[in-house]
Formats: C-alpha cells, structure tokens, sequence
C-alpha cells in the first residue's frame, strides 16, 4: 500500500485519465504523474492487487466524486455530499452511498460508517458542497477510516481518501475551494474470496426478498449473506419445471431471461431472428417443450397491438393466440413470453392469460414480471423516440411520472396477489416482480433509475410474500457489471437470474 499527497495540475493528469486497454491498470503513483496515455499513467494489471483512485472536486471547481478500479472508472455520482464505497477483501465494491451532509444526512454517514468491520477498506469522495452539517462525530468516523485530514475539509472544498477501518490511510488530500481536485491513488493487495459452496448454508430462495447483493469472484456469485444458491443443470431445472407454464411478461431484458430460459430446456428452442423474437418483432411468443425439445411454437406480431395502450381487439387477438396452443402432456414445460413495454401491457397478459380458460391453468403456473424501462426512457429521460407522447411531456414532473407509475402497476399487483397465492393456479412455484435490470448507465442517469426502482420496491412491499416475491434484478447486476451489453444482460446473467 502507498500514502499519496497530490498535486493540483488542472491540465492532463494520470488522475484524469481512464486506461483504455484491458489488462492495464492505474499506476501506483497515478495521483502524482503529470501527462496523459496508457504508457505515462498505466501499467499491467498484477494478479493478486487492485489499483484504485478517487477524485474529488467541490461546486466551483470541477463538482465531482468519481472512484476508479483497475484503470477504469467504477462510479461518478452526481449527488451533492460524502460519497461513500466499502471494498470487500478481494477488491471487489460494494453499494456506493452517498450522505447529502449539506443537509442532514451525517447522522447516517456515522451508522454506516461506525457499522463497516474492522479492517474494510473505504473509498471516500466529497462533491459539490459535503461541510455545511458534517457534524464532528460525522468528521470522527471518517478520521476512524484513516481520514486525518477531514478536519481541514472547508466550505465547497474537495476530499479524497483511500482508507481502511482502523485508522490507516492509504492515501489522501484534501483542498480548499478554488485549488482545484483532490486527488489519491494506491495499490492494495487483496484476497481471493471464499468460494467453497460446501461451507455456506443454502439461501432462502422462498422468500419475499431472495438475497442478490455480492459480488463475482472466479466465476462464482459471492452473495454478501453468505450463502448460496442451489443451482439448477439442464436437467435438474426440466424436472423442476416438468408440468409448469411459465408466464413471462416485459420488455427486452425480460425477452433474453425468456430466450435463456427455453434454451436451457430445450436448445434453440427460441432463436430471435429465425423466430421474430426481437423488440418490435413480436407481441406474444409461444413455445411448449416436451423431453429436451420443442414440440410447439409460434412467435406473432397481432395487428392493432402497439406500444400505445391495447384495445379490445388487441386483447381479444392475444387471448385467441394463448389459447391456440395445444392440451399439456405429461411433463411439458410450456413458456408464453409477452411483449410488455408498460403495465398496461402487463395488466393485458395476465388477464388474457386467465381468460384464455386454457387447460394449462390447472398447470403449475409462474409469472415473472419486469416493466419500467421504456417509462424511464419516455417519462424519465424524456426520449423523442417515446411512442407515448402523454409520458415525455416536457410539462410532466418526475413526481407526477412516478405517481403514474405507481397507478399503472398497482393493479397488476393485485392481480398477481391473488393469482400467485397458495392455493392459487401461480400458487406453488410462486410468482416474482423485478426491478430494472443492471445497465451501466451514464452517471447523470443513475437517479433516473433509481427513483423508478424504489418505486418498484415501495410498490411491492406491502404485498411480497413467499409466494410474490421481489428479485432485484438491479442490485443483481450490479454484482457482475461486466455481464452488461449495451444495457442488456448477458446470457451468464439471465442464467444466474433463473437461478434464483
């Protein structure tokens, strides 16, 4: 490990810059070197220590809190306050925090940090203006986190800090408003997590909140409950789901967790070109799979069925569709996946379902539920590619958005509360509503998801159950960020997803 003191050059820095191949890393010096480029700020990458650096910078003189692991750049919130990122013992992050303590919010910054275990390692970055009420118990669980010089943090000045709980630091600045960014950087050796399944106990699965924040660690999912899952092969996951209709509803993330899913019984079960099973492409995709192969299928795109809200007809097409298929054999595993962009679609696939009066409701049932994407994008990032021009409204707040929001799922809701009961058709193998999945979005968009998936959350909680559960797709992902292409998860991903 290395104590840093950093310049405050405002030209090109090593600090400044992101190594762009893979395999490189920070250098350990990365907060000292004047000039920019893999071969003045990066070096390999050595097995067994992470390089990090954090930068900080307050309201007049850059505004921002950014972390950097291996070379590349790992968080850039945008809240005001003390940013906050724990490090578990391998290297790899937990959750970041952010303490707005301009406001009132040093009273939680000393719970979470008084809670970390002796010896975490701490990440901490100030932004925009974090002094006005860092109180001192606040400035001491800092300095307990080998922050010695939080007690010169001033007015819209910016903070750096590489520590450890204990008292050691690492590597850290601090700076006055007007000098520029605070800058740390350093080497930390680490250990390779824990991975023996044999030792951890088996995690509640069946429950109102499966367990899913951890971290990956060769290739295993290192749950921070400290259990596992018990994980389902091919085979093992047919005779699970032998005599079961899965329901699956929501956009394109819900379209690959589908795809996954029917591929993993039967292979090429679902292909998205040859079958139309794209974004756009279809309205409801149908496929029944008997002894590891598909005996039926059908992917169609009904006429009159849009991404705007679906009328009668709309409704009476797709119920006509689920009732094609053909009476359940013994052992059948049938997956129906529909397009869903928004709850409206969502409400339409349960009733349809329902009303269908299709022998297969007397199967095992599930429903896997995901909306909020394409209201995020419409009413949250305001798109003009949104089809329903009442959500990107340039006169409809955030709060009325995420009030619509929640009026469109809560009848969703109720109905997979009462169809996803014990006794009821979804009543064994439960039901599960998820959050947004993990999409490396840019900084300024992580609040935009975040208020939509604790909408989600909030939504859900007066209702979850062993049997309607809530699987935070977003915390999940957040777990193994690299299995994320272009805001859409990788087949490791969904298969981890099904998993649990």
């Amino acid at each position: 490990t290395t104590t840093t003191i950093t310049t405050t050059t405002l030209g090109p820095h090593c600090g400044f810059y992101e190594c762009s191949m893979t395999g490189l890393v920070h250098r350990e010096d990365a907060a000292l070197i004047t000039g920019s480029g893999d071969e003045t700020c990066c070096e390999e990458a050595t097995l067994g220590v992470v390089s990090l650096v954090v930068r900080s910078a307050g309201y007049g003189n850059g505004n921002v809190a950014e972390f950097y692991l291996n070379g590349q750049q790992l968080h850039a919130p945008t809240v005001r306050g003390i940013n906050v990122l724990p490090l578990r013992a391998d290297g790899t992050p937990k959750r970041l925090e952010t303490f707005d303590t301009f406001n009132a919010g040093a009273e939680v910054l000393v719970a979470f940090l008084d809670a970390l275990p002796p010896g975490t390692r701490v990440l901490i970055a100030a932004r925009d203006e974090a002094t006005r009420n860092l109180t001192d118990a606040a400035r001491a669980a800092i300095e307990a986190c080998g922050g010695s010089l939080i007690g010169n943090l001033t007015y819209r000045g910016a903070y750096a800090l590489i520590g450890e709980k204990g008292g050691i630091a690492l590597a850290e600045q601090v700076l006055p408003d007007g000098a520029g960014y605070a800058m740390a950087s350093a080497h930390l050796q680490v250990v390779e997590a824990d991975v023996s399944a044999s030792s951890k106990p088996k995690c509640p699965a069946r429950t109102a909140y499966p367990p899913v924040s951890g971290w990956m660690s060769n290739g295993q999912f290192e749950l921070d409950e400290g259990c596992r899952y018990s994980l389902f092969e091919p085979s093992g996951a047919a005779m699970c789901l032998a005599g079961s209709w899965m329901v699956v509803i929501g956009g394109s993330n819900t379209v690959l967790m589908a795809i996954r899913l029917a591929n993993m019984l039967a292979p090429e079960a679902i292909q998205p070109v040859r079958d139309g099973a794209t974004m756009g492409g279809f309205t409801v995709v149908d496929v029944i799979i008997e002894g590891g192969s598909k005996v039926y299928g059908v992917a169609r795109k009904l006429e009159g069925c849009s991404a705007l809200r679906q009328d009668q007809a709309c409704k009476a097409a797709i119920a006509d569709l689920v009732a094609e298929a053909p009476m359940p054999a013994e052992g059948a595993t049938r997956i129906t996946l529909f397009s869903a962009q928004f709850w409206d679609h969502a409400l339409t696939a349960m009733e349809t379902t329902k009303a269908s009066g299709h022998s297969w409701l007397s199967t095992k049932m599930s429903f896997l539920v995901q909306v909020s994407t394409w209201d995020i994008y419409c009413a949250g990032m305001k798109v003009s590619w949104c089809p329903r021009k009442d959500l990107n409204d340039a006169s409809l707040s955030t709060q009325d958005a995420l009030a619509q929001f929640k009026a469109d799922m809560d009848p969703v809701l109720a109905k997979l509360e009462d169809f996803c009961a014990p006794g009821q058709p979804a009543g064994q193998h439960g039901c599960v509503v998820g959050t947004t999945t993990f999409q490396n979005p840019a900084p300024s968009r992580i609040p935009i998801y975040a208020a939509y998936n604790d909408a989600i959350r909030e939504a859900v909680a007066p209702r979850a159950s062993d049997t309607l559960r809530l699987v935070d797709f977003w915390v999940m992902g957040q777990a193994m960020p690299d299995e994320n292409i272009l805001g859409h998860g990788s087949p490791a991903l969904n298969l981890w997803n099904w998993q649990v």
